[in-house]
């Protein structure tokens, strides 16, 4: 079977009844919607930030956080989890409403990668960022000010202590991998504020340390290497990338011929994030491996890599056609709303996204064909390919 792109040759989009929902039964009924440009910050956050990314340098709106008569504000952050890229600039101020009794104070920006063990004691904990950006303590010869100016650039990259080498800075992240054992994964960056008071009525030597922690989003800024659409390529080019992908749907007897399944993908293997892909694959799936040797858990060391993997777009039918010899479907895979960055790779912990085509006969015990299942490695961009402030990343690797 020769096509621009396949999705089962022999019956239309089926759903197990115990996986539908009311809602699954309307949508089935309507028409394929037209894809959407959608905002690559997370609903939770969509619905409360009044600007967009693109605008957010300029946004008067603060993000404040009090406590223990402490306020931290952060300009240009309206949400309710403040969003920065890589090489934006964190731009804020400390606010002590009681200077009297602190004996220190210090502001850093904070970025780690923890693995934890669930129900159990093992995992690893990561330093990706650590940067002290306002010291003090009552033993200097000057006053604390009544605010404090806070401005920190975030870098685009850092050097992992275990090997030395340097990695992009990844994105905020986190992810469950099953198993037995099984352990959370999460990459989180956060501005924090620590200081100590002394309390000399209650006790000369009596003091007691205070932190406010204010997490934040960190994205990528990304782009595809090429700028498409592209026409029919087997193999890659100086030029212009591989757009088609060819697999066998074997037969169970020799007499009979394979089936061809053609996959073309026009706009390349790297695609926006805040975009539908088209023409039609079935889903987009999310891998998540981790290095066991890295876990400090005796029991996973011999499991060399833990992987787990989720489903973060899906695909929607929108033309069908039959030719000759020929059957193809066309439409487009939604990215989930929560997707935000695209794959990444740091010492001991992988994320890579793929494209899965699987076909399936009906009743395929007696079909006289095999099942296929086959991926093809993409990569999410926060940007076009014409952003020239964003990142080239190359494309994934097959």
């Amino acid at each position: 079977m020769s096509a621009a792109s396949i999705r089962h040759p022999f019956a239309s989009v089926q759903y197990y009844a115990s996986t539908l929902t009311v809602n699954d039964y309307t949508e089935l009924q309507k028409p394929p919607p037209v894809p959407k440009r959608r905002s690559i910050i997370p609903p939770a956050l969509r619905a409360r930030s009044p600007f967009s990314l693109s605008k957010k340098a300029s946004s008067p709106a603060r993000f404040v956080k009090k406590g223990h008569q402490m306020t931290l504000i952060l300009d240009g952050q309206g949400t309710t989890m403040p969003v920065y890229r890589c090489n934006d600039t964190i731009s804020g101020s400390v606010l002590p409403a009681n200077a009297s009794g602190l004996t220190s104070l210090q502001v850093k920006i904070h970025g780690s990668l923890k693995i934890k063990e669930v129900a159990g004691a093992g995992g690893a904990d990561t330093e990706i960022l650590r940067v002290s950006v306002f010291s003090w303590n009552d033993q200097q010869n000057i006053s604390l000010p009544s605010r404090i100016p806070l401005h920190y650039t975030l870098p685009d990259d850092y050097r992992d202590n275990a090997n030395g080498e340097r990695y992009p800075l990844p994105p905020t992240y986190d992810a469950h991998l099953n198993g037995i054992p099984g352990f959370n994964v999460y990459v989180m960056y956060y501005v924090l504020v620590e200081f100590v008071r002394a309390e000399r009525k209650k006790s000369p030597f009596w003091q007691k340390k205070f932190c406010i922690r204010a997490p934040f989003l960190l994205q990528q800024h990304t782009r595809p290497v090429y700028s498409g659409p592209f026409r029919l390529n087997f193999t890659k080019t100086p030029t212009s990338p591989q757009t088609l992908f060819v697999f066998a749907i074997e037969s169970r007897q020799s007499c009979r011929t394979h089936i061809e399944a053609h996959v073309f993908l026009p706009l390349s293997r790297e695609h926006l994030t805040q975009r539908s892909i088209a023409p039609l694959r079935i889903h987009l799936s999310r891998t998540t491996g981790v290095c066991a040797s890295r876990l400090g858990v005796t029991h996973a060391q011999d499991k060399g890599q833990l992987f787990s993997s989720r489903s973060i777009g899906r695909g929607v039918i929108h033309n069908t056609s039959r030719g000759i010899n020929s059957l193809a479907w066309s439409g487009t895979i939604t990215i989930a709303p929560s997707v935000f960055s695209g794959s990444f790779k740091v010492h001991g912990l992988q994320v890579s996204d793929s494209i899965v085509i699987t076909i399936k006969p009906p009743d395929s015990a007696r079909s006289h064909f095999m099942s296929l299942c086959e991926t093809i490695p993409v990569r999410l961009t926060s940007e076009a390919h014409e952003c020239s402030s964003a990142m080239a990343i190359a494309e994934a690797e097959v």
